[in-house]
């Protein structure tokens, strides 16, 4: 059973490592039509956005507190198209029910 943990504990983490930035990349280029180019990062927000897909996680979970308050601020902005208020930080929704993220 431990070994399992472990396992997974390293999968999320190599998740993390090898697919956040594609994953916000190929995000950022399906919103705005503009592709990432190679050796530049995503913006902020989609980066948020892809990691939100790791919420939960121990490789999330290691992140400082402020990110983590800032990804699911972001995440539950656009999940319910609400500006979303906590420790200080606000997100709002780049998204709308018409055009979503």
């Amino acid at each position: 059973m431990e070994s399992n943990i472990v396992t997974t504990i390293s999968q999320h983490e190599q998740m993390a490592l090898s697919y956040v930035n594609h994953i916000a990349s190929a995000l950022q280029e399906y919103q705005t039509g503009v592709p990432v180019l190679s050796g530049q990062s995503p913006q902020l927000y989609f980066l948020d956005l892809a990691w939100a897909g790791l919420l939960g996680t121990p490789a999330y979970n290691n992140l400082p507190n402020v990110d983590r308050t800032r990804i699911e601020l972001q995440w539950v902005a656009e999940t319910t198209n609400q500006p979303a208020t906590a420790n200080g930080q606000t997100a709002a929704p780049v998204g709308t029910r018409n055009n979503p993220c």
